[in-house]
C-alpha cells in the first residue's frame, strides 16, 4: 500500500480510534465548541487553579463531599446540628455523666445485659417476686441451705440421690422387698448362714452352677433322688460302685472291651466255637508279603497317610486331582503355555498393562472401534497420507495454513474488507492527508495523549461537564465554596468530630433516642435516681452478682430453684427423710454396699432372680433342704457324689457302658460263661498260652480216626509213590499236629484206596477237595441267590462306621466292594443304627459306591454303623 493511498472516502465512519491518533494531534482548532463534556475529562484533571472564586456552591458539592478535613475547628455549633442528629455513635466514650442524665432516664432498655452487678444491688433488696422461676441453681444455694423444711414431700427421687448415698441406717425395717432387689443382687455375703431352706428354693432352681464342688453330701440327698437324669456322664467311677453291683443287666451291649478285660481273664470256656479267625491276628503281623496285590484300597488308608514320597512318578493324573486343587502355588513358573489355555479363556483382566504389542496384534485387527478418541496423531500418519478427500469441509483454518502461503494470487478481488484487515495494520503512512474527519473518529477515541496542551478551554467544556471525579484532590477550598453551600447532604458520614463541634453545642434535643450507651456513660454516673422503677431485670443483672446478702428472707421457693440445683452440698444433714423420697426413687446405685440386711428385707422378697450365680453355698442351705425336685437334670456329677454313695439300686439297666467301666476293672469273675464270642476278641489276642492243654490231643485223635482206618483197608495195594504222608494229607494246621506225633516208618506206609461216603468223617470235605462245577443247586441244603438273567449274580454286604459332626448336615461314606460288578445297574440298600439320620445312595461305580448319611433332625454329633447290601451282575474276567 503506497503512502497517502487511503483518503477520507476510504475511511468509514468511526473507523479512527484512539490508537490511530498520534499524540498531540488534536488541538483547540480540532475541538468544536462544547465538545468537551464531563465524560471527556480525566478523573482529577480539574484543579483549584482551573476553578473561579465562588464557582462551587451546594449544588456543585456531591453528597458526603465535606469531611472532617474540610471543616474548620469548632465550625459546627448547635445551630448547625439538626434536632436528634447526635446518636450513640457520635458520643465519645465517657462523655455522658450523672449530670447529663435526667432523673428516671435509665430504664430496663437502657441497662446493658449483665450491667447490674452485686456491688450495684442494695442488701436485701432482692425478694421472691424479683427472682425468675428457675433462677436459683446449685451454685446460688449456700452449702447446707436446703433442709427438711425446704424439701417438699416426695421431691427427692432416684435422680437426686448420688450412687451409694443410701446406707443401712436410711432404710426402714422391711422396706426392701422383691421389687427393690435387682436380679442377681443377693449373693453369698448377703445370705445369713442356714437362711435358705427348702421353702425358699424354687423347684428346679438349683443347678450345677449354683452348687460348689463337694457341697452336696449323702445327708443332703433324699432317698431315691439321684436317677439317671441327675448323673453327669462319667461321674460314676470305681469308688462309687459297690463291689459286685455291676451285673449282666447293668452292662450295656458291647460295654466290655479288651481294655476292661484283665490279662489272662479269657480262658477256653469263655470263647465261643469258631470265634478265633482272621480278625484275631496280632497287630503288626501283616506285612508286604501278607497283603495281596491291590488289597489296600482307599478305606484302608488313613486320612493324610499318603505323602509325596509314597506316590510314584507320574501317578497323579487328571482323575486324581480334585477340581480347583491346582492353584498358583502348585504351577511351576512357565508351566502354563498356549496348549494349557482353553480357547477364549484369556480376557482383558488377565493381560498385564503393556503386554499387547505390535507382535501380539493380528494384521488388520485394529479398526475404528479399537482406536481411542484422539489416539491417531501426526506421528501415526505416514507422510503424504492425508489428501483432499480426507479433509472435512471447513477443516483448514488459520492454524493449518503455513505463514506466507496466501498471496495476491490466492486472494479474490475485493476479498480484503475491514474484517480481513488486522487490528493496527493501517498506519499513518497508509492514510491520505485530511482523510480523518469527525465521521472517521470512533466515539471516545480522542484521549489525553491525542489532545495538545491547552487545547481544551472554557469554550470546549460543555455546561455541567466538570463533576467531582474531574476535580483534583484539594482543588476546592474556602474560596471556591459559596457561603451556606455546605449542608447535611454535603457533609460526609463522620466528618463532624469533637474538634468541629463548638463547646456546649450538643444538647438533649440534638441527641437521638438510644444514642447514649455504656461507652458514652461516665463510670458511676447512673445512680438510684437515674434508674427507673423496675428497670433492673434478670437480663441487666451480671452473672453471680446476686449473693446471699441481696436475697430477702424466704425469697427462694420451689419456682426459683433450677431443676437439679440442689446437690449434696446444698442439703443439710438429715434433711432428706422418708417423706422427701419419691416412691421407687432409691435404686441399686444409691445403696451403700452392705446397707441392706435382714431387717431391711421383706419376707419372701429374695427369689431366683435376686440370687447371684453361686450365691447359695452349703453354709446357706438348711440340712435336708435340697430334695429331688430341686436338682436340675445333670446337676449331680462326680464331685457332688460322696464315695460309695451309688449302690446297685441307683444304677438303671444299661446305664454302665464302655465309658463308665475303668480299664482292668472287669476280670474273669465278672464275665458270664460263653458270653464272649469272636466279635469281642481283638485280632491276634489268642496265642498258645490261651489254648487248653488237651486241645492238640483232641485234634490229633480226630485226624488219625479219619486217616488211619482208610489206609489200613487197602494196605496191600499201595504203591511207593502213593504213600500218604502227613504233609500231603492234612491242612497246614493238621500237618503241624501230625508232625509232633511219632514218625511213620517206610514199612508202616499206607495206601489210600477209593474212599466212599462211609469212610468220610463229618466235615472232612472242604472247598479245595471239590472240582469246579461239582456242586449244583440240588446239592445245596439252602436256596442260593439266583438271577433270572443268564449272567451270574453277585451279592455283597458289609458294615461301615460313620460320623456326622455337629456343624454338618450330612457326611459322605465310601463303600469298597470286594469284587467289582459288571455294570452300575446293581441294587444297593443301606440303613443306619441311628434314628436321627438316614442313608442315601449318592454315587455308584463298578468297584465302590458313595453313600450320604443325612441328619433328619437336630441332634449332637452322630456316630454309628451303616449296614449295606449290594446285588448285581458278576463281572466276568
Amino acid at each position: 500500500m503506497s503512502l497517502g493511498a487511503i483518503t477520507s472516502q476510504h475511511i468509514s465512519a468511526e473507523a479512527i480510534g484512539r490508537e490511530q491518533l498520534a499524540e498531540g494531534a488534536v488541538g483547540a482548532a480540532q475541538l468544536a465548541v462544547g465538545a468537551v463534556t464531563g465524560s471527556r475529562l480525566a478523573s482529577g484533571a480539574v484543579t483549584s487553579e482551573h476553578l473561579a472564586a465562588g464557582a462551587v456552591g451546594s449544588e456543585q458539592l456531591s453528597n458526603g463531599a465535606v469531611g472532617t478535613e474540610q471543616l474548620a475547628a469548632e465550625a459546627v455549633t448547635g445551630a448547625q446540628l439538626a434536632f436528634g442528629t447526635v446518636t450513640g455513635s457520635h458520643l465519645a466514650s465517657g462523655a455522658v455523666g450523672r449530670e447529663q442524665l435526667s432523673e428516671g432516664a435509665v430504664g430496663t432498655r437502657q441497662l446493658a445485659i449483665g450491667a447490674v452487678t452485686g456491688s450495684r444491688i442494695a442488701s436485701g433488696s432482692v425478694n421472691t417476686e424479683h427472682l425468675a422461676i428457675g433462677a436459683v441453681g446449685r451454685e446460688q444455694l449456700a452449702e447446707g441451705a436446703v433442709g427438711t423444711a425446704q424439701l417438699g414431700e416426695g421431691v427427692v427421687t432416684g435422680k437426686q440421690l448420688t450412687p451409694g448415698a443410701v446406707s443401712v441406717e436410711h432404710l426402714a425395717a422391711g422396706s426392701v422387698g422383691r421389687e427393690q432387689l435387682i436380679e442377681g443382687a443377693v449373693g453369698t455375703e448377703q445370705l445369713a448362714e442356714r437362711s435358705v431352706t427348702g421353702a425358699q428354693v424354687a423347684i428346679g432352681a438349683i443347678t450345677a452352677a449354683h452348687l460348689a464342688a463337694g457341697v452336696v453330701s449323702a445327708r443332703h440327698l433324699a432317698a431315691g433322688s439321684v436317677g439317671r437324669e441327675q448323673l453327669i456322664e462319667g461321674s460314676v467311677g470305681t469308688e462309687q460302685l459297690i463291689e459286685g453291683s455291676v451285673g449282666t443287666e447293668q452292662l450295656a451291649e458291647g460295654a466290655v472291651t479288651g481294655a476292661q478285660l484283665a490279662f489272662g481273664s479269657v480262658s477256653v470256656e469263655h470263647l465261643a466255637a469258631g470265634s478265633v479267625g482272621r480278625e484275631q491276628l496280632i497287630a503288626g503281623v501283616v506285612g508286604t508279603e501278607q497283603l495281596a496285590e491291590g488289597s489296600v484300597t482307599g478305606e484302608q488308608l488313613a486320612f493324610g497317610s499318603v505323602s509325596a514320597r509314597h506316590l510314584a512318578a507320574g501317578s497323579v493324573g487328571r482323575e486324581q486331582l480334585i477340581e480347583g486343587s491346582v492353584g498358583t502355588e502348585q504351577l511351576a513358573e512357565g508351566s502354563v503355555t498356549g496348549e494349557q489355555l482353553a480357547f477364549g479363556s484369556v480376557s482383558v483382566e488377565h493381560l498385564a498393562a503393556g503386554s499387547v504389542g505390535r507382535e501380539q496384534l493380528i494384521e488388520g485387527s485394529v479398526g475404528t472401534e479399537q482406536l481411542a478418541e484422539g489416539a491417531v496423531t501426526g506421528a501415526q500418519l505416514a507422510f503424504g497420507s492425508v489428501s483432499v478427500e480426507h479433509l472435512a469441509a471447513g477443516s483448514v483454518g488459520r492454524e493449518q495454513l503455513i505463514e506466507g502461503s496466501v498471496g495476491t494470487e490466492q486472494l479474490a478481488e475485493g476479498a480484503v474488507t475491514g474484517e480481513q484487515l488486522a487490528f493496527g495494520s493501517v498506519s499513518v503512512e497508509h492514510l491520505a492527508a485530511g482523510s480523518v474527519g469527525r465521521e472517521q473518529l470512533i466515539e471516545g477515541s480522542v484521549g489525553t495523549e491525542q489532545l495538545a496542551e491547552g487545547a481544551v478551554t472554557g469554550a470546549q467544556l460543555a455546561f455541567g461537564s466538570v463533576s467531582v471525579e474531574h476535580l483534583a484532590a484539594g482543588s476546592v477550598g474556602r474560596e471556591q465554596l459559596i457561603e451556606g453551600s455546605v449542608g447535611t447532604e454535603q457533609l460526609a458520614e463522620g466528618a463532624v468530630t469533637g474538634e468541629q463541634l463548638a463547646f456546649g453545642s450538643v444538647s438533649v434535643e440534638h441527641l437521638a433516642a438510644g444514642s447514649v450507651g455504656r461507652e458514652q456513660l461516665i463510670e458511676g454516673s447512673v445512680g438510684t435516681e437515674q434508674l427507673a422503677e423496675g428497670a433492673v431485670t434478670g437480663a441487666q443483672l451480671a452473672f453471680g452478682s446476686v449473693s446471699v446478702e441481696h436475697l430477702a428472707a424466704g425469697s427462694v421457693g420451689r419456682e426459683q430453684l433450677i431443676e437439679g440445683s440442689v446437690g449434696t452440698e446444698q442439703l443439710a444433714e438429715g434433711a432428706v427423710t422418708g417423706e422427701q423420697l419419691a416412691f421407687g426413687s432409691v435404686s441399686v446405685e444409691h445403696l451403700v454396699a452392705g446397707s441392706v440386711g435382714r431387717a431391711q428385707l421383706i419376707e419372701g422378697s429374695v427369689g431366683t432372680e435376686q440370687l447371684a450365680e453361686g450365691a447359695v453355698t452349703g453354709a446357706q442351705l438348711a440340712e435336708g433342704a435340697v430334695s429331688v425336685e430341686h436338682l436340675a437334670a445333670g446337676s449331680v456329677g462326680r464331685e457332688q457324689l460322696g464315695e460309695g454313695v451309688i449302690d446297685t439300686i441307683h444304677l438303671a439297666n444299661g446305664s454302665v457302658g464302655t465309658m463308665q467301666v475303668q480299664t482292668d476293672a472287669i476280670d474273669g469273675l465278672h464275665i458270664r460263661q460263653e458270653s464272649i464270642s469272636g466279635y469281642h476278641l481283638l485280632p491276634g489276642s489268642i496265642s498258645a498260652l490261651h489254648l487248653d492243654p488237651g486241645f492238640l490231643q483232641q485234634w490229633q485223635e480226630r485226624i488219625l480216626s479219619v486217616v488211619l482206618p482208610a489206609a489200613q483197608a487197602q494196605e496191600t495195594a499201595a504203591e511207593p509213590e502213593t504213600l500218604v504222608k502227613p504233609e500231603t494229607v492234612a491242612e497246614p494246621e493238621t500237618a503241624e499236629i501230625l508232625a509232633e506225633t511219632e514218625p511213620v516208618s517206610e514199612s508202616d506206609t499206607l495206601t489210600i484206596p477209593a474212599i466212599s461216603g462211609d469212610q468220610l468223617a463229618d466235615g472232612i470235605i472242604e472247598s479245595r477237595h471239590l472240582a469246579e462245577g461239582t456242586v449244583t443247586p440240588e446239592h445245596l441244603s439252602f436256596t442260593p441267590v439266583q438271577c433270572a438273567q443268564s449272567l451270574p449274580a453277585l451279592q455283597q454286604f458289609g458294615l461301615a462306621p460313620f460320623q456326622v459332626r455337629v456343624e454338618q448336615e450330612f457326611a459322605e461314606l465310601r463303600i469298597e466292594f470286594d469284587q467289582p460288578f459288571a455294570n452300575t445297574d446293581y441294587a444297593l440298600v443301606a440303613m443306619t443304627n441311628e434314628t436321627a439320620c438316614y442313608a442315601t445312595v449318592h454315587e455308584k461305580q463298578l468297584d465302590c459306591a458313595i453313600l450320604q448319611v443325612v441328619r433328619s433332625k437336630y441332634s449332637p454329633e452322630l456316630r454309628g454303623i451303616v449296614n449295606w447290601i449290594a446285588m448285581g451282575t458278576l463281572s466276568v474276567q
